[in-house]
């Protein structure tokens, strides 16, 4: 999050989605022995399911969801790539699709650049609060939903209390906000510094 001259923060998305949407990603799912839920209803075409995993993925890549690395068709191998930061570059957003199904790019980065211009605190603590405020924000946007979201909500079925039903909730939402310190304070300190 680079701020720009007119004191907006400029969001640039350093990675893409490892979903179905992608067709390299779609491709290898298929060919790895997953399936899509495009045989089952609408709201599930962009589910991915692997036999012996129970239940369905938003994600062709996790670094969790063990059972569906079978024949690797959710893959545990990261996407990789090289990206300069410069010295306009505050900070970085590292999230889960919990974080980035329900909020994009420049809300985020606004909501982060928001907290980091507050400067209540460390470095640390600014990014603690920036990683609150973001999950506030998700939660804001789906205040129907269990606000907390780090359970499953298990109710009973009205017609039938023998038969357990879920709730709606969010996904899990992992967070990271890494601050870089101001480059220009390096470089004055440097300027006015003997190196031997």
């Amino acid at each position: 999050g680079p701020q720009t001259g007119d004191s907006q923060w400029a969001a640039a998305s350093l990675t893409r989605d490892h979903n179905l949407s992608d067709e390299s990603e779609h491709a290898r799912l298929l060919q790895a022995g997953g399936k899509t839920g495009q045989h089952l209803v609408a709201s599930q075409a962009n589910h991915v399911y692997v036999a012996g995993a129970e239940g369905s993925l938003k994600v062709t890549r996790s670094l969790g969801d063990s059972p569906f690395h079978k024949g690797d068709a959710v893959s545990c191998v990261p996407d990789c790539s090289l990206t300069r930061a410069d010295s306009g570059t505050s900070f970085v957003i590292v999230a889960s699709d919990g974080i980035w199904d329900h909020i994009d790019n420049s809300t985020a980065v606004d909501v982060v650049g928001a907290c980091l211009a507050e400067h209540a605190g460390t470095h640390s603590q600014v990014a603690a609060n920036a990683c609150e405020a973001v999950i506030a924000r998700v939660q804001q946007a789906h205040s129907s939903y269990d606000s907390d979201l780090s359970r499953s909500t298990i109710t009973s079925n009205a017609e039938d209390s023998s038969r357990p039903r879920a709730t709606p909730h969010l996904d899990d939402m992992s967070i990271a906000v890494v601050i870089f310190r101001d480059c220009r304070e390096k470089e004055i300190a440097l300027k006015g510094s003997t190196i031997l």
